[in-house]
């Protein structure tokens, strides 16, 4: 059911699933990408990184990896976008995400 999403795109829709319905973009550089923000106590909702640590060139790739797979989600309406933000899954969205999930738990070991 999950035919045509890429590694990332699955990701997606199940770590949304998993925390309400909605991903940023920073969470998912942070979550998927393993990049630490700079500095780990901070409050705001704006997380910084240093990109001299991650490499402009990683961390240029990742961040367009990011907003083309948001893009294509909501392409496919698996998704609602909101710029410099992140997505919000529609019921189309959930759905794909609670299958996906559901596969990869009856997956043998």
């Amino acid at each position: 059911m999950a035919r045509g999403l890429s590694k990332l795109q699955r990701f997606i829709l199940c770590e949304a699933r998993k925390s309400g319905g909605s991903m940023t973009n920073r969470r998912l550089l942070i979550t998927y990408y393993g990049f630490e923000p700079a500095d780990r106590y901070t409050r705001s909702y704006k997380i910084n990184f240093d990109v001299g640590q991650i490499g402009r060139a990683r961390y240029n790739a990742a961040s367009v990896a990011v907003v083309k797979a948001f893009n294509r989600l909501a392409a496919r309406g698996l998704a609602r976008r909101v710029y410099n933000h992140g997505i919000y899954l529609t019921n189309a969205g959930r759905d794909m995400a609670r299958s996906i999930l559901k596969n990869v738990e009856s997956a043998p070991r």
